[in-house]
């Protein structure tokens, strides 16, 4: 199992939808292609969902399985794929209070820039940034669990906040050194639907 004690997808609430005032708390402990696994601390039966990543943000989906792990429950979660949404293929999961380091590789060395990471998936990372970065520049993240080169697929102006960019991962190296991308977070956990 990766030693994930620099990374923090953070806490979420999750509601049943028969019953709204059946609620447990959870932290995610890895992300896959639509599908998340969660630590809880009590058994949470199959049936369908709502997912509150923050207070303003949730999605539905529906408990597959519920297992005991240790002294804690894990709980697998799956989202059904979004057929208004073309573009965005892969669950995002938000990641709170995670400064990065941003360095253009085809730029000098006062290329370096201070982020925000916002969310990660399988093969995309956002970030929130105080200037742009153009299209198709390839960059480095250094984020205190990992390592990631990419390509900036967009940098849009968010109101008042900055700018956001979508990067493409192309490697993601884990900082204990192993060589995966960000589906390395579900591979390596004890939780793994098999």
């Amino acid at each position: 199992m990766a030693d994930r004690a620099g990374v923090d997808f953070g806490e979420i609430k999750i509601q049943k939808l028969d019953d709204l005032n059946d609620e447990a708390s959870g932290k995610i402990v890895n992300i896959s292609r639509g599908a998340i696994h969660v630590k809880v601390s009590r058994y949470i039966s199959r049936g369908a969902v709502r997912v509150w990543f923050s207070e303003d943000c949730h999605s539905d989906g529906h408990i597959i399985f519920c297992r005991s792990d240790e002294d804690m429950f894990c709980a697998g979660i799956l989202f059904p794929p979004d057929s208004t949404d073309f573009k965005r293929s892969e669950l995002r999961v938000p990641l709170t209070n995670q400064p990065a380091i941003v360095t253009q590789l085809q730029a000098g060395p006062q290329a370096k820039q201070d982020a925000q990471a916002l969310d990660i998936s399988r093969s995309g990372l956002g970030l929130l940034m105080d200037h742009p970065i153009s299209n198709h520049t390839w960059v480095k993240v250094e984020l205190a669990f990992a390592i990631v080169f990419g390509e900036v697929l967009y940098s849009k102006k968010e109101a008042q906040s900055g700018y956001r960019l979508g990067l493409r991962i192309e490697t993601f190296l884990m900082r204990d050194g192993r060589l995966g991308d960000a589906s390395e977070l579900l591979y390596r956990s004890s939780c793994v639907v098999t």
